[in-house]
């Protein structure tokens, strides 16, 4: 059996046995939500993500790079972490996949 494969296996596994709740993320995006002023309840759209991760956590969004790099085209995104945080979204990508992206981070 691979790595890969055991991996995945044992993640179903755990998944499986905490019939895929998870208290330790639950408590993480309730405290991060009362940080940031937003209600259980209210849906977190893109623009509000994108406001957060450059207002909160200093990254800069990049929506063009990516789809004009003829080697880096067929990429959906690219998260740079480092000095200066990036997130490279190729800008064909749909609007449900952008917000799927920047949820990620």
């Amino acid at each position: 059996m691979s790595r890969n494969i055991f991996s995945r296996t044992a993640l179903r596994i755990y998944k499986e046995f905490n019939e895929n709740y998870f208290e330790e993320l639950e408590e993480a995006v309730y405290i991060f939500r009362k940080e940031n002023g937003l209600s259980s309840f209210q849906k977190i759209n893109s623009k509000t993500l994108t406001d957060l991760l450059v207002q909160n956590f200093n990254y800069k969004i990049d929506k063009k790079k990516l789809g004009n790099n003829s080697k880096l085209s067929h990429l959906r995104a690219v998260v740079h972490n480092g000095e200066n945080n990036y997130i490279f979204i190729n800008d064909v990508c749909h609007a449900r996949n952008y917000t799927l992206y920047l949820e990620r981070n």
